[in-house]
């Protein structure tokens, strides 16, 4: 197709109907910009550079019809991981972990017993579960190797330290193979915060607001004072040990006023 070149002086973007398709040129001498149309028959602006070019508002494709555009909603089949992995699919995924990670928590639950506590800075057993019992621990040294069938009883460390070349934090678990198998360690991560917000019951000043409690808050506190006497109370001289006796070993007050020695 010739080139025909439209010349449109200072009037801003050729309409439609000034270019007839690709091929055609029209000019705006005043602004310095040239159009023309695409494949799809649309008006478009040759040479410019936008970094250094005022655009147009009109001259902008697929903008919003208000600015903020309007709130709205997308479907989740919308939303990817911005690797083409959609959030269905990313759903599906998650709920598969979840499901895995509570098959395994349930799976341990049926395998581990809670056998009681360890202090790792001495390596010993510093209390015991009736599980533990049976199965042949006690406070005191940790034996190695663990008691023969004592399998998948497990300890909670509650002071750090070293155990058969590793190391123990408090809170990890150490958890009897039986009298072949030794011991083995779940040690979990020592590194995670909590945030603030994320703490319950908090209170909402620091310090503590002042505040009181009824003594029915307070364990075994009624039953300490009903033990208690009154401050303000007597006592008959039965109630004293051996004081009558040590009374009637006493010269009488009269006697001595009269004169008797």
């Amino acid at each position: 197709m010739a080139t025909k070149i439209y010349i449109k002086h200072g009037s801003g973007t050729p309409t439609g109907e000034d270019i007839a398709g690709p091929g055609e040129l029209a000019i705006d001498i005043q602004n310095k910009i040239i159009y023309t149309k695409d494949l799809s028959n649309n008006v478009i602006m040759l040479g410019a550079d936008i970094s250094s070019e005022v655009i147009d508002w009109s001259q902008l494709d697929n903008i919003p019809t208000e600015f903020n555009p309007a709130d709205h909603e997308h479907d989740y089949t919308e939303i990817n991981d911005g690797a083409g992995k959609d959030l269905a699919t990313e759903l599906a995924d998650i709920l598969q972990h979840l499901t895995n990670i509570d098959t395994e928590l349930g799976t341990l639950q049926g395998q581990l017993t809670f056998g009681g506590t360890v202090d790792m800075s001495t390596n010993t057993i510093t209390s015991t579960t009736t599980a533990a019992d049976n199965a042949g621990f006690s406070a005191g040294t940790i034996p190695s190797p663990p008691p023969v069938g004592s399998e998948n009883i497990y300890f909670i460390t509650e002071k750090a330290g070293d155990f058969e070349t590793h190391t123990y934090n408090s809170g990890d678990w150490l958890i009897s193979e039986g009298n072949d198998g030794g011991w083995s360690g779940v040690h979990f991560d020592t590194t995670v915060s909590v945030m603030w917000d994320e703490v319950g019951g908090k209170p909402t000043e620091f310090k503590p607001e002042a505040h009181v409690h009824d003594i029915s808050d307070v364990t075994d506190l009624q039953d300490s004072l009903d033990a208690k006497a009154d401050l303000s109370h007597t006592h008959v001289i039965a109630d004293i040990d051996q004081l009558q006796d040590a009374l009637d070993a006493k010269a009488s007050a009269s006697t001595i006023m009269g004169g008797t020695y």
